[in-house]
Protein backbone atom coordinates (compact mmCIF):
# COMPACT_ATOMS: atom_id res chain seq x y z
CA UNK A 1 0.00 0.00 0.00
CA UNK A 2 1.16 3.72 -0.81
CA UNK A 3 1.78 5.62 2.07
CA UNK A 4 0.22 9.11 2.29
CA UNK A 5 1.33 12.43 3.85
CA UNK A 6 -0.14 13.49 7.58
CA UNK A 7 -2.18 16.18 7.29
CA UNK A 8 0.63 18.83 8.36
CA UNK A 9 2.89 17.54 5.78
CA UNK A 10 -0.10 18.16 3.11
CA UNK A 11 -0.30 21.58 4.98
CA UNK A 12 3.07 22.38 4.50
CA UNK A 13 2.89 21.58 0.86
CA UNK A 14 -0.29 23.67 0.03
CA UNK A 15 1.47 26.33 1.49
CA UNK A 16 4.80 26.11 -0.46
CA UNK A 17 3.55 25.34 -3.95
CA UNK A 18 1.24 28.90 -3.10
CA UNK A 19 5.07 30.38 -2.64
CA UNK A 20 6.19 29.02 -5.37
CA UNK A 21 3.66 30.26 -7.48
CA UNK A 22 4.17 33.64 -6.15
CA UNK A 23 7.54 33.52 -7.02
CA UNK A 24 6.97 31.93 -10.13
CA UNK A 25 4.52 34.70 -11.61
CA UNK A 26 7.57 37.30 -10.18
CA UNK A 27 9.91 35.19 -12.35
CA UNK A 28 8.13 35.31 -15.41
CA UNK A 29 7.79 39.13 -15.23
CA UNK A 30 11.47 39.67 -15.09
CA UNK A 31 12.00 37.55 -17.95
CA UNK A 32 9.28 39.59 -19.79
CA UNK A 33 12.38 41.81 -20.87
CA UNK A 34 14.53 39.74 -22.17
CA UNK A 35 12.57 38.20 -25.00
CA UNK A 36 13.80 38.15 -27.98
CA UNK A 37 17.13 39.35 -27.00
CA UNK A 38 18.79 36.35 -25.48
CA UNK A 39 20.31 33.54 -28.08
CA UNK A 40 18.16 30.64 -28.49
CA UNK A 41 20.14 28.33 -26.42
CA UNK A 42 20.13 30.60 -23.60
CA UNK A 43 16.44 30.50 -23.79
CA UNK A 44 15.94 27.48 -24.35
CA UNK A 45 17.82 26.69 -20.74
CA UNK A 46 15.76 29.28 -19.27
CA UNK A 47 12.28 28.49 -20.37
CA UNK A 48 12.99 24.60 -19.61
CA UNK A 49 13.67 25.47 -16.27
CA UNK A 50 10.92 27.21 -15.99
CA UNK A 51 8.70 24.65 -17.85
CA UNK A 52 10.04 21.48 -15.66
CA UNK A 53 9.06 23.96 -12.76
CA UNK A 54 5.82 24.53 -13.77
CA UNK A 55 4.85 20.90 -14.82
CA UNK A 56 6.37 19.58 -11.29
CA UNK A 57 4.16 22.03 -9.73
CA UNK A 58 0.93 20.98 -11.45
CA UNK A 59 1.72 17.33 -10.66
CA UNK A 60 2.46 18.17 -7.27
CA UNK A 61 -1.24 19.80 -7.04
CA UNK A 62 -2.92 16.66 -9.14
CA UNK A 63 -1.12 14.46 -6.70
CA UNK A 64 -3.75 16.66 -3.59
CA UNK A 65 -0.04 18.25 -2.41
CA UNK A 66 0.92 14.94 -0.95
CA UNK A 67 4.50 13.90 -1.92
CA UNK A 68 4.63 10.53 0.05
CA UNK A 69 2.64 8.90 -3.54
CA UNK A 70 5.54 9.78 -6.02
CA UNK A 71 3.17 10.73 -8.53
CA UNK A 72 4.48 14.42 -9.03
CA UNK A 73 7.51 13.03 -10.59
CA UNK A 74 7.32 13.37 -14.00
CA UNK A 75 8.16 10.45 -16.31
CA UNK A 76 11.00 9.87 -18.72
CA UNK A 77 8.43 10.74 -21.58
CA UNK A 78 7.14 13.52 -19.70
CA UNK A 79 10.83 14.87 -19.45
CA UNK A 80 11.55 14.39 -23.16
CA UNK A 81 7.79 16.08 -24.55
CA UNK A 82 8.94 19.05 -22.22
CA UNK A 83 11.97 19.75 -23.80
CA UNK A 84 10.88 18.74 -27.57
CA UNK A 85 7.79 21.45 -26.78
CA UNK A 86 10.23 23.87 -25.20
CA UNK A 87 13.02 23.88 -28.16
CA UNK A 88 9.90 24.44 -30.72
CA UNK A 89 8.33 26.81 -28.30
CA UNK A 90 11.45 28.88 -28.45
CA UNK A 91 13.03 27.99 -31.41
CA UNK A 92 15.91 25.88 -30.85
CA UNK A 93 17.17 23.43 -32.60
CA UNK A 94 18.27 20.27 -30.82
CA UNK A 95 21.48 19.00 -31.65
CA UNK A 96 21.20 15.64 -33.84
CA UNK A 97 22.89 13.47 -31.29
CA UNK A 98 20.31 14.93 -28.74
CA UNK A 99 17.32 14.35 -30.65
CA UNK A 100 18.83 10.84 -31.62
CA UNK A 101 19.13 9.86 -27.77
CA UNK A 102 15.36 11.21 -27.24
CA UNK A 103 14.03 9.35 -29.62
CA UNK A 104 15.85 6.00 -29.00
CA UNK A 105 14.84 6.17 -25.00
CA UNK A 106 11.13 6.49 -26.00
CA UNK A 107 11.39 3.04 -28.32
CA UNK A 108 13.05 1.53 -25.58
CA UNK A 109 10.06 2.76 -23.17
CA UNK A 110 8.05 1.57 -25.68
CA UNK A 111 9.31 -1.88 -26.46
CA UNK A 112 9.32 -2.71 -22.26
CA UNK A 113 5.37 -1.32 -21.92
Amino acid sequence: ARRRASEPVLDLVRTLVERSRAAHRRGRELLRPLDGRLATDRAFIIELIVTIYEQVVEKIVACGHDPMRGDHRLTRDEKQRIVRDTASRVGYRLPAWKSLVIGARARRARKRE
